[in-house]
């Protein structure tokens, strides 16, 4: 049997967030490892060409978009997608969680906002215990 530590997950509240080129961010991704970006916008846009439909794409709107903090290592890279994006506190601590990773392009990583994934999911966080159903 498995036991993990149970923790509060603490969402990013927007009114706090700056979009002017100072609120760090951190993501740990497969490829690039611990890396450090800048919140860049919210309200960002990105197609995708869609693999399964000849000329197709997917749209993305609604993200934010991240920035390398410097133009020798970058934020994400492919392999990081699905990577957490958290604020980072003036610490160095992540201390609230942004969105997820998912794509890349004119310098900028999108991130999925991730209270409207756990709107979409219908998703709850609970540091109550519950006895799990093993039936």
């Amino acid at each position: 049997m498995f036991f993990a530590e149970h923790f509060d997950v603490r969402l990013a509240n927007e009114h706090e967030l700056k979009f002017n080129g100072t609120m760090r961010v951190t993501k740990i991704g497969r490829t690039t490892g611990k890396t450090v970006g800048l919140l860049s916008r919210e309200n960002e846009s990105i197609s995708i060409p869609n693999r399964n439909v000849d000329g197709g794409f997917c749209e993305f709107e609604d993200c934010y978009s991240i920035e390398n903090c410097n133009s020798s290592s970058l934020f994400f890279d492919l392999g990081d997608s699905g990577s957490g994006v958290f604020l980072l506190d003036n610490f160095g601590n992540s201390n609230k969680a942004l969105g997820i990773a998912f794509a890349t392009g004119c310098e900028k990583t999108y991130v999925c906002k991730l209270k409207e994934i756990v709107k979409q999911f219908n998703l709850s966080v609970s540091s109550d215990e519950e006895p799990m159903d093993e039936s």
